[in-house]
């Protein structure tokens, strides 16, 4: 039998079996009470929804339709409580509404499509089949990020419609498929003119068709619409491609409830128009009567208005105080949930595997002692988890060696392992970061890369150094760091990294750059300024050209296009502080625009840290050019910024809380209105001590 033969014969009997298990999981025996809802969109010729008749069917009797339904006259509840959708926060949630345990009907959990193309973050099957077990499903929302979370336009919607990653969303369909329960998927929430809708939709479809091609039918697709989108019909996929509508309604500390509400009443009549059943994510950042009375007034709104299912934010999202008040972590906040839930009767009490409507539990609710050390800190089921397999594969690590050059590769593993320690366990950081530093001490220097020239080795050597470097650099150990830093450039002199370099693809000039701006803002702490500038032009002009390369070029290369524009917003913000110290206040305002520009397409916090950065930059070098005439300084800034770009880029004025205002619009007083929402930035929002005087500064200028 020749090779065609065999890989046609096996391909096939591996087809066969991946069916047969398929079958056999959605055929997998339910709960004893469990009587799954499920619905079949049958569609009039008109190609509108047919009215709330659908029959009852049992999962295992229909396996062509696994969609989930609506329950008639009651709605789903679910909840955002953490990334992990882990079986603690669930239940932590659950005695907050006081329903019985294990009833939390919908768990929200976002996933990047790089984490599912890079590797590292298949289809979360642990999560799903959690969520079944406990009688509710979990609802995913897939993003253009890279997997670590940032968003990344090597992954844009764009390219995902290209069909670039094609092969590694077939085996998530797979995998989805596999798994056989009931499961909703969205893609990229808050759907509006901004973000290029018709992009988003390609994406969207192209999303649906690859995972209904691979035999994952147990998908309930949502679209999210942003609630005051115009558009929303216009945008809107189709019947044929959308199970449910979700929306979202957040009420923050700027918004009133009758503000917020009164947004809800009057668009939400155009969603239900679309004819799909609706999903409402709701949740407010405002203090415990803010929290009350938003409650009180959305649940029973929600109720009125026939919502389908609500989804409310119970979650610590970042250390930052503002964005903690997402989470109902006070027994005033929980109190003011369950009163408003009681507003509603048994209404939020339908349930994705029950055939009946529950009633809220009035028994005493099971005790919240151990909730606030898991609300405190979001990420404890995965880290206890991953802590758990670092230190196996470290017990493990001798024996990987076998002789000199595999002594030097453990090692290098083992670096990376204590690093990771340092940076998910901050208690014992400090032990973790010298041990990193011994073994990458212990790798045989002497002609080692003459040994290793394989691209993932010398890529894993310089991460390791890099990490140490950086963590260094954040503990205030600068001289140590320095040393480091430039110990990476003088490695990248090697003739053997050269040569490999020719061979593998690796980018060399990356690794030089990154060590170069880390060497140039160390120089600019200490005013050597003639050290730092050549350092920032050259990591500027060589990031901004790397960034023009093809996608498939910078992949051989081991480079993404945002890491590299991330870089260059970096260099530049360097070059416009050198350039604010030297009073050449007519170059800040071009690098500052650089950055902005940038940060405005990128959502990760590090390009907002150089938004708010190069928006104070902005300010001063005005106001330096006109130090009596704040009149002139803000007629200036008004000139200076690229508002269209900054008016788009929703999570800087989400943080300066101007998301009310159109910056594209001189008359809203620009100046003014950003001034004031930088100075009510908390330190864990701005911690820069050098920007916060500035801000202050700025505030008695323009007094």
């Amino acid at each position: 039998m020749n090779i065609n033969k065999i890989l046609r014969y096996g391909s096939l009997y591996l087809s066969c079996f991946a069916t047969c298990y398929a079958l056999q999981r959605q055929a997998k025996p339910l709960p004893e009470h469990a009587t799954q809802q499920r619905i079949a969109y049958s569609d009039t010729e008109a190609g509108h929804l047919k009215a709330w008749d659908w029959p009852r069917i049992t999962l295992a009797s229909q396996l062509q339709d696994q969609k989930i339904r609506p329950f008639p006259g009651h709605a789903y509840l679910g909840a955002f409580t953490n990334h992990y959708s882990d079986t603690e926060h669930l239940e932590c949630f659950d005695a907050i509404t006081r329903r019985p345990a294990g009833h939390a009907d919908i768990s929200l959990r976002f996933m990047s499509i790089g984490g599912i193309v890079e590797g590292g973050y298949p289809f979360p099957l642990a999560e799903a089949e959690r969520l079944q077990e406990r009688g509710g499903a979990l609802y995913l929302v897939l993003e253009p990020g890279n997997n670590r979370g940032r968003f990344d336009r090597d992954f844009s919607p764009e390219n995902i419609t290209r069909g670039l990653y094609d092969e590694q969303l077939e085996e998530f369909a797979a995998r989805a498929r596999n798994f056989g329960g009931p499961i909703f998927i969205s893609f990229r929430p808050q759907v509006n003119s901004e973000v290029s809708p018709q992009d988003i939709k390609a994406a969207y479809i192209h999303l649906h068709d690859i995972l209904t091609a691979g035999g994952a039918i147990n998908v309930t697709w949502v679209w999210h619409v942003n609630l005051e989108d115009p558009n929303a019909a216009a945008n809107y996929p189709g019947n044929q491609y959308v199970d449910w509508i979700a929306t979202s309604l957040f009420n923050t500390e700027s918004e009133t409830t009758e503000q917020t509400m009164e947004r809800f009443d009057s668009n939400i009549a155009r969603l239900k128009a679309l004819g799909r059943p609706v999903m409402v994510e709701f949740g407010s950042t405002a203090d415990t009567a803010g929290k009350r009375a938003f409650f009180q007034a959305a649940l029973p709104r929600f109720q009125h208005e026939g919502v389908n299912a609500a989804v409310v934010y119970d979650i610590i999202l970042s250390t930052n105080s503002r964005q903690q008040g997402w989470a109902l972590l006070s027994p005033a906040d929980q109190d003011a949930f369950r009163a408003a839930m009681a507003q509603t009767g048994n209404y939020f009490g339908g349930n994705i595997f029950t055939g009946d409507g529950e009633t809220p539990d009035e028994s005493t609710p099971p005790e919240r002692l151990d909730c606030s050390r898991v609300d405190g800190h979001y990420f404890n089921f995965a880290i206890a988890q991953r802590i758990t397999q670092i230190q196996q594969e470290l017990d493990n690590i001798d024996t990987w060696v076998s002789h000199e050059r595999d002594f030097n590769l453990s090692r290098i593993r083992a670096a990376q392992l204590y690093m990771e320690l340092a940076r998910i366990e901050p208690s014992h950081k400090e032990q973790h970061l010298s041990s990193a530093i011994l073994v990458m001490d212990s790798v045989s220097a002497d002609e080692h890369f003459q040994y290793h020239t394989s691209a993932q080795y010398i890529r894993d050597y310089f991460d390791a150094q890099f990490q140490i470097a950086d963590m260094l650099l954040q503990n205030g150990d600068v001289h140590r760091a320095t040393t480091r830093y430039e110990n990476i450039l003088t490695d990248l002199l090697d003739e053997n990294i050269l040569l490999s370099q020719q061979i593998h693809g690796y980018s060399i000039p990356g690794f030089r750059s990154r060590a170069q701006l880390e060497l140039a803002y160390i120089h600019l702490s200490q005013n050597h300024i003639d050290r730092a500038r050549p350092l920032f032009d050259s990591v500027r002009n060589w990031s901004r050209e790397e960034a023009t390369a093809s996608l498939g070029t910078l992949l051989y290369r081991g480079e993404t296009r945002n890491d590299l524009l991330f870089l260059q917003a970096r260099a530049a913000l360097g070059m416009a502080r050198i350039a604010m110290v030297e009073g050449r206040y007519n170059e800040v305002s071009p690098l500052s625009s650089e950055v902005m520009n940038m940060g405005a397409s990128g959502s990760e916090s590090g390009f907002m840290d150089m938004g708010l950065a190069a928006l104070i930059y902005d300010m001063q070098s005005c106001a330096s050019q006109f130090p009596n005439e704040p009149q002139a300084a803000r007629a200036l800034f008004d000139r200076t910024l690229p508002w269209t770009q900054i008016n788009a880029y929703d999570d800087l004025k989400i943080s300066l809380r101007v998301e009310d205002y159109d910056l594209t619009n001189p008359a809203c007083h620009r100046w003014d209105i950003l001034l004031r929402g930088l100075a009510s930035l908390t330190e864990g929002q701005l911690a820069d001590r050098g920007l916060r005087q500035i801000i202050q500064d700025l505030r008695l200028y323009s007094e």
